[in-house]
């Protein structure tokens, strides 16, 4: 095909709203084949269009004029059976080349529909593209930036079908952003669901992205309760065979599921789409699935309190009762605990090799530490490694040695040894180069080069060698939530970690050794995810350090979720905060403060949310309740208390008691 030239346009251009002729109809509607060739290589990437090509348009009866602009519609995969003569992405040709997006038909006209044609309205200058595929790769760029602008746009359109496809885009894009950062906090005010989101979000970032029939039947066990996908009812798992799973539903009738069809339930997410019929089980099964399959090994919450520390979080000194005497300890805490298991698997999936052998060399010393406690338990000999100077006994963390002429015995750190029999020493010079032994290794190098002289005497009597085979290691994704995590003093519960967050992969060095060493890690492939509640006026600063190394994320109120009977009074309690309330743009809010709302305070960090008038019309057990009494509930032992508060801060401001009606009406 020809290439498109500047010749093309002017004859769109020269001939719009002409009156028909046969030479330039046919030339048009050459110009109509190069437009339908940009479409048809579209579609080799996954696209759909749908392209008039005819170049006349009717201007009264009888009578046919030119078009001022040929045009096609594009449709993303999947997209067309829920857009067609609705909305679309459109390429077109008038003076140059143009990608917009347009509604159809009636849709046409309508405000959504013209603010996003003007917003993602773009011109193509044709003397930059050498060829057509240069012009479906730009497109192809340019639908990707503003598909979420069309997804919200189709939805305020009423396609409602996208609802689930633009919920998922947005869980993209959140997961997107924390991969980058590798640390996001969910900020916004109370009752806007940021604890759950951030489960979410792990969730989706560590769940299989398939399943097998093992998966199932480990997961699903008879007598289980397994909700509907709309979370309306719930059905009862009677039976698992080989080959389904049998629900038993309200009515009494059971359905049998197979698992190919949960298996691809779960891979498609069909519980997003609506799916009605015997579709609907295997997506309730699928959904249960996917709700409770988060590896515990791989997620943790903790919640952060005024009175948390670095010893709390990170590493601190427990004491412990031996006896008549107390011993401390210097321990990983909570994070520490779990960045150690994520940095191991970083290190086993990136270096298999190295991670094996140095699994062999902590599964010798623990033989050879048993060896030595075999041996002074059962010998009447001493194990010497000089003349004078004896192992005396093992701990967990060390090999201690003695001699008669002292009173206190020493000890060569388990770490230590480790590090030596890696690099190889042979002579006390050696010892005393190595630089990450302990300090003490420098000036007892004689009894450090004797004790791992034994050791390798021992593996050599044992004919002890590493396995030489290789066994590849998954990488695993870890997510670590921290809720409220403004509640506490960051810069000092945080510590050198300010540092670590940044880089990656570094070590850092701790206030606390633990094994005799000082240094921490946070691997890449270790996530983190706060919430922080913007209204908790007793929180703590998050200082500028500590916000760069952070992605924040609002998370605000939102009418969608709250069924019709409740959005009156939600109404009602959001124009205490926001003055803008029916032409807010739910899709992305930008409210604006009431008469009610002190000057010090945004809309954005008060506001309350959704989640207090959220209702369900069964309870755990499946049996139905009064969704009106849930309400009233909700109304007057949480949102009034709250309102009471705001009014007593100073954050609400009561003009004419209209607040403290509202409050007695909720109470």
């Amino acid at each position: 095909m020809v290439f498109i030239k500047e010749e093309d346009f002017e004859k769109i251009t020269s001939c719009a709203n002409q009156e028909v002729n046969e030479d330039d109809f046919e030339e048009l509607k050459y110009i109509y084949h190069k437009l339908e060739y940009i479409c048809k290589l579209l579609e080799k990437k996954g696209y759909e269009f749908s392209i008039r090509k005819d170049p006349r348009r009717q201007a009264g009866p009888g009578t046919f004029k030119f078009q001022e602009y040929h045009w096609a519609r594009i449709y993303p995969q999947g997209f067309r059976k829920y857009c067609n003569d609705k909305f679309a992405f459109i390429v077109g040709f008038s003076s140059s080349v143009y990608f917009h997006m347009m509604g159809v038909k009636e849709y046409q006209n309508k405000k959504p529909s013209t603010e996003a044609s003007d917003k993602s309205w773009t011109e193509l200058d044709i003397d930059d593209f050498p060829n057509y595929e240069s012009i479906v790769d730009k497109f192809i760029e340019y639908e990707k930036n503003n598909r979420m602008l069309f997804l919200e746009t189709a939805v305020k359109l009423g396609i409602s079908e996208l609802e689930s496809v633009l919920k998922s885009m947005k869980m993209e894009n959140r997961i997107d952003l924390l991969k980058y950062k590798k640390q996001i906090i969910l900020q916004g005010p109370p009752g806007t669901g940021k604890t759950r989101l951030a489960k979410e979000i792990a969730r989706e970032l560590l769940i299989k992205e398939t399943i097998t029939v093992e998966d199932i039947k480990s997961l699903i066990k008879i007598g289980d309760k397994i909700k509907s996908i709309t979370d309306y009812t719930t059905y009862q798992v009677v039976s698992i065979t080989s080959s389904n799973i049998g629900l038993q539903l309200t009515s009494g009738n059971v359905q049998t599921p197979t698992f190919d069809k949960i298996i691809s339930a779960y891979k498609e997410k069909k519980w997003n789409g609506g799916t009605t019929g015997g579709d609907a089980y295997e997506a309730a099964i699928a959904k249960h699935i996917f709700q409770n399959t988060i590896p515990e090994e791989q997620f943790k919450l903790i919640q952060f309190h005024p009175a948390y520390s670095y010893e709390d979080f990170v590493r601190g000194i427990s004491a412990t009762s031996n006896g008549n005497q107390v011993e401390y300890k210097t321990e990983d805490k909570s994070f520490a605990e779990f960045a150690t298991i994520a940095n191991k698997n970083w290190m086993a999936s990136n270096n298999p090799q190295l991670v094996s052998q140095e699994n062999w060399l902590r599964e010798t010393i623990d033989d050879f530490k048993e060896h030595l406690l075999n041996n002074l338990e059962n010998s009447t000999s001493k194990i010497s490694i000089t003349p004078k100077v004896f192992i005396n006994r093992v701990t967990e963390n060390s090999i201690r040695y003695n001699s008669d002429a002292w009173e206190v015995d020493g000890g060569v750190p388990i770490s230590d040894l480790s590090k030596m029999y890696q690099a190889g020493v042979s002579t006390r010079k050696e010892v005393k180069s190595l630089q990450t032994l302990t300090k003490t290794a420098k000036s007892l190098s004689t009894y450090w080069l004797k004790v791992l002289e034994l050791f390798k005497n021992y593996i050599t009597s044992n004919n002890l060698k590493p396995d030489t085979s290789i066994t590849p290691v998954e990488q695993k994704k870890y997510v670590l939530i921290i809720d409220e995590i403004n509640r506490a003093n960051l810069p000092v519960v945080l510590g050198e970690l300010i540092y670590a967050l940044e880089y990656r992969g570094k070590k850092v060095e701790s206030m606390y050794a633990v094994d005799e060493d000082k240094t921490l890690t946070i691997p890449p492939n270790l996530f983190i995810i706060g919430t922080m509640n913007t209204a908790d006026r007793s929180v703590g600063h998050i200082d500028y350090a500590i916000r760069r190394r952070f992605a924040f994320v609002d998370v605000l109120p939102t009418k969608e979720p709250i069924k019709d009977f409740a959005k009156p009074m939600f109404k009602r309690v959001s124009e205490l905060f926001i003055k803008n309330y029916d032409a807010i743009d739910w899709s992305n809010p930008k409210p604006e403060r009431s008469e009610y709302l002190a000057s010090d305070f945004r809309p954005e960090d008060v506001w309350l949310g959704h989640s207090y008038f959220i209702t369900k019309d069964i309870d755990e057990d499946g049996k139905a309740v009064s969704e009106q009494d849930q309400l009233a509930i909700k109304l007057k032992y949480e949102v009034a208390p709250i309102l009471k508060e705001y009014l007593k801060d100073g954050l609400l401001i009561d003009n004419n008691d209209v607040i403290k009606n509202l409050i007695n009406e909720l109470s």
